[in-house]
């Protein structure tokens, strides 16, 4: 995990995503935001994955057994302060903010994440930054 402040991401669509190690539904999401990162990285996109209060160690555990290696940013909220002052109660969690930091879209639990949804989500977000 590594410090992470939003506002150096500043000019970028940023999907920050809550997960835990124990949690099934955090595992398919991880493979669908590397696939996600990889296709809109190159228009902009930034990815923060925020493991919500666990061990480096279990950390570290979840991340040598995904299927393949996550490219984004893997940051660490331990005591979950961070995560509980922002708003979020359960994982996974994500938040989509558009460039200029605004919360656009909220995704919440087991079906809340769609990543046709999220890839759809994304498209329109990047189309009214390249028409700005």
């Amino acid at each position: 995990g590594v410090a992470v402040n939003l506002s150096q991401y500043r000019g970028k669509p940023v999907l920050v995503n809550y997960w835990a190690s124990w949690c099934p539904p955090c595992w398919a999401e991880m493979a669908q935001l590397e696939d996600i990162y990889l296709d809109y990285h190159d228009q902009g996109l930034e990815i923060v994955a925020v493991n919500y209060g666990e061990s480096e160690q279990a950390i570290s555990n979840f991340l040598q057994r995904q299927a393949k290696p996550l490219t984004f940013t893997i940051a660490t909220d331990p005591d979950t302060q961070i995560s509980r002052e922002i708003g979020v109660r359960a994982v996974p969690t994500t938040l989509l903010f558009d460039s200029e930091g605004k919360l656009v879209k909220k995704y919440l639990g087991l079906f809340g994440f769609d990543a046709n949804r999220v890839r759809n989500d994304l498209i329109e977000l990047l189309g009214s930054a390249n028409r700005s």
